[in-house]
This record gives structure tokens, sequence and C-alpha cells, in this order.
């Protein structure tokens, strides 16, 4: 079984006898942080999946650990917020837009995860800035007002310091938990 998030039929679970570890253009289109075009059919109400092409790789997401690991939490945080067959074009994009910044990005992948976070809860009708008024220090919340009023690819050369990076990734862990029920993620305990 494999996702394939669709800008038109959002997050769809289909099945595939095509394997990601295979040689052939079919394979690197299932590989992580790919963007392709997908041919599905449905059968006995389930979708399958009959070919693959690769449009775009973000192969050297995969070269860098901490940024590896950034991108998978982004991808395993989508998953998680995303219902079955919704079309999503927002995030689809938001999505998209991420992978563009955090691929040649050299440093500072947190900040980006942050600003991906900030946005995802805008589009799910959430505001970090005004949720976390009673647990968050006032930089903190002129932080998350910035960053919502700014579009993700504007935020390209923001970086936080560590300390305060820590801090709103622990808000935002919690704030996540709370209003949208997404807590203790696979890519959440493989932090280095």
């Amino acid at each position: 079984m494999i996702t394939v998030f669709s800008k038109n039929y959002g997050k769809i679970s289909c099945g595939s006898s095509i394997t990601e570890g295979g040689k052939n253009k079919t394979a690197l289109a299932l590989r992580p942080f790919t963007y392709g075009r997908y041919e599905l059919y449905t059968s006995h109400n389930t979708y399958n999946l009959r070919g693959a092409e690769t449009i775009k790789s973000y192969y050297s997401i995969g070269e860098d650990v901490d940024k590896y690991m950034a991108a998978s939490y982004v991808l395993e945080l989508t998953d998680k917020a995303l219902l079955e067959e919704e079309p999503q074009a927002g995030v689809f994009k938001l999505l998209q837009d991420f992978f563009d910044l955090i691929e040649p990005r050299k440093k500072a992948y947190q900040t980006l995860v942050i600003g991906y976070q900030v946005k995802l809860l805008s589009l799910s009708g959430l505001k970090a800035s005004e949720g976390l008024k009673t647990e968050a220090e006032a930089d903190i919340i002129e932080i998350l007002k910035f960053i919502e009023d700014h579009k993700l690819k504007e935020l390209e050369n923001l970086a936080l310091k560590p300390d305060t990076e820590n801090k709103i990734r622990t808000l935002m862990k919690s704030y996540f938990a709370f209003h949208l029920g997404i807590e203790n993620l696979k890519s959440e305990g493989m932090n280095i």
C-alpha cells in the first residue's frame, strides 16, 4: 500500500505491485519526496496503481539526515492532518512550496518546519498566534504572527535561534495534539 496526495482528489491509499526499490521509471515515482503523475484504477472499491511518472524528484533531501528528518516529519504530519479523498489544493500547494524551499536549504530546517506547521493550521481554520496566547511569551506570539502574515516562500531566509525554535516546536506539538489529535508521530521519535 502507498499513499498518493493529489491536488484534485486529496489523499488516496492505493495498492501497488510496483516497489520503490526497483530501477525503472515507475519505481522512481514511488519514492518519498517525489512529485509525479500517477495512473490509478478502482477495483472492488479499492484504488490500485497502474503506473507512475516522475515530474520532479526532491532527491537531495535524502543527502542530509537533518533535512531528511524535517521533510519526513512534514510528510507524516500532512498525512495525519488529511482525510481520505478530500481535495486539499491549498495543502498540496503548501507542501510543494515546502519541498521547493527545503531542498536547497543548508541550515535552519526546523524554522521552515515551523512555518509549514503554522500555515497548515491556518488552512485548517486555526491560528497558532491566537491559540497559544496563554502559553507563549510575547516574542513567540510575534514570530507566529509574522509567519501567519507571510507566504511560506517569503520565509525562505528566516532562521530562528535554536532555543526559540525549541520553544515553538514544543508549543506546536501540544497544539497539534490538543486541537487536531495529532501526536506521537514516528518521525518525531527519530529526531537527532
